[in-house]
C-alpha cells in the first residue's frame, strides 16, 4: 500500500527536473487531424489519438517493443510535450481504430 501512495503523490515535474529529464515536443500535422475528423464525421464523435513513444533502437529492432510512454490526445490537440530521459525516441500515432496515422523520430 505504501508504493501506491508514493506513486500517486509524486510531483512528476519535480521528479523529472531532479532526474535530468529532457522535454520533447511531439506534433501531429494538422492535415492528419483534419483527415481524421473527416473520416469520423467529427460532429458526432470524439476525436482520439493514441501516441506511443518507444526507445528508437528498440523499436527499429522489434516493432512489437513495449512503449516507454503512452498518451491519449483528445479532440483538437495536435501537439504536446513530454519529459523523458535524454535519448533518441520514436513515436507512433494511432487513430481510435488502431490504424497508424503518423510516426516519426523524437530527438
Amino acid at each position: 500500500s505504501c508504493d501506491v501512495f508514493i506513486a500517486n503523490n509524486i510531483d512528476y515535474d519535480l521528479f523529472a527536473s531532479k532526474s535530468g529529464y529532457k522535454e520533447y515536443n511531439i506534433t501531429i500535422p494538422k492535415e492528419i487531424v483534419e483527415q481524421a475528423k473527416t473520416q469520423l464525421q467529427y460532429r458526432d464523435k470524439q476525436l482520439l489519438f493514441m501516441v506511443s513513444v518507444f526507445k528508437d533502437d528498440e523499436y527499429r529492432k522489434d516493432r512489437t517493443a513495449i512503449p516507454v510512454y503512452n498518451y491519449v490526445l483528445e479532440n483538437d490537440l495536435s501537439d504536446f510535450s513530454i519529459k523523458l530521459l535524454a535519448d533518441k525516441y520514436y513515436y507512433v500515432v494511432k487513430d481510435r481504430f488502431g490504424k497508424v496515422v503518423f510516426e516519426g523520430d523524437i530527438q
